[in-house]
C-alpha cells in the first residue's frame, strides 16, 4: 500500500455512507490517512484467515467476495463496486477474514488502517454511529441473501436479481426496461446459488414466455416489471 493517489475528486470517501456526511475539512483530514493499492483482474486481494488490516473501500472496478465449500463449490457472497467497503468489523476488534476477495476487473482500492481509523473516530465520533448503521445494513443484506437461497426457488431468485437491477438502473420505468447485468452471467449464477447452465436455461424459458428479451451477453429487456414478478 502507498499513500492514496485517488484524490482528484475524493472518490474514495465522498459517496461512502460512513463518511458522506462530513465537511470538506473533515474529509481532507481523513484523506491524509488513506493508502491505496491496485490489483489486476484475477488477483486475490485477501484470503480466508488473513488478518484484516482495516477498512477497504473500492475506488474503481469490481471485487468478488466468495467462499469455497467442502465440495469445492464457490458461493459468491457479494460483489463490491465503486464506494463499497469491507473490513468494518476489523475497526472494532482483531478480525480475520472468513471469505476470499478476488478482483473480477482491474481494481483500485483505498485502505484506512485500524489504528488510524480509531484516531479518526475519536476526532469525529459521529463516524462510529455511521459504522454501526453500515454493519447493521450488512447483516440485514446477509439475512435477505440467505432467505433468497434457502426459501425461494430458482426462478424466484433470478427474478429477484433482475428486479433489483431494474430498480437501480431504471427506477421510474415499468415496461420495456433495458438493463445491463453488472456482472458476468457466471458470477450472477454464483451469487444466487445456481449453475451457469441453470441460469441460461431459465432465462431462455422466460424469453420464450415473452417476459424478457435477451440482447447479447449482458443486456436484458424486461417487458413488464409487474408481470415479471408474478
Amino acid at each position: 500500500m502507498v499513500a492514496c493517489n485517488h484524490q482528484t475528486d475524493r472518490l474514495c470517501l465522498v459517496h461512502v455512507p460512513i463518511f458522506n456526511h462530513l465537511t470538506k475539512e473533515e474529509m481532507n483530514y481523513i484523506n491524509k490517512h488513506l493508502q491505496s493499492a491496485s490489483y489486476e483482474k484475477g488477483s486475490i486481494i485477501f484470503m480466508p484467515e488473513d488478518q484484516a488490516q482495516g477498512l477497504i473501500v473500492v475506488n474503481d472496478g469490481k471485487v468478488k467476495l466468495s467462499k469455497i465449500n467442502q465440495d469445492g463449490k464457490e458461493q459468491i457472497l457479494r460483489i463490491l463496486t465503486h464506494t463499497d467497503s469491507v473490513g468494518e468489523l476489523s475497526l472494532f476488534k482483531e478480525y480475520y477474514y472468513t471469505s476470499q476477495a478476488e478482483a473480477i476487473t482491474d481494481v483500485k482500492v483505498c485502505l484506512i488502517r485500524r489504528n488510524d481509523m480509531q484516531d479518526i473516530i475519536q476526532a469525529y465520533p459521529e463516524i462510529a454511529r455511521k459504522l454501526l448503521e453500515v454493519v447493521s445494513e450488512r447483516l440485514e443484506d446477509t439475512e435477505n441473501h440467505i432467505e433468497q437461497l434457502t426459501l425461494h426457488n430458482v426462478e424466484q431468485r433470478i427474478i429477484h436479481a433482475l428486479v433489483q437491477f431494474a430498480k437501480e438502473q431504471a427506477p421510474n420505468k415499468e415496461t420495456n426496461l433495458l438493463i445491463t447485468l453488472p456482472l458476468s452471467k457466471g458470477n450472477l449464477a454464483g451469487l444466487i446459488g445456481i449453475t451457469l447452465e441453470t441460469l441460461s436455461r431459465n432465462l431462455a424459458l422466460m424469453e420464450s414466455q415473452g417476459r424478457i428479451q435477451l440482447e447479447g451477453q449482458r443486456k436484458i429487456i424486461i417487458k413488464d416489471i409487474n408481470q415479471l414478478k408474478i
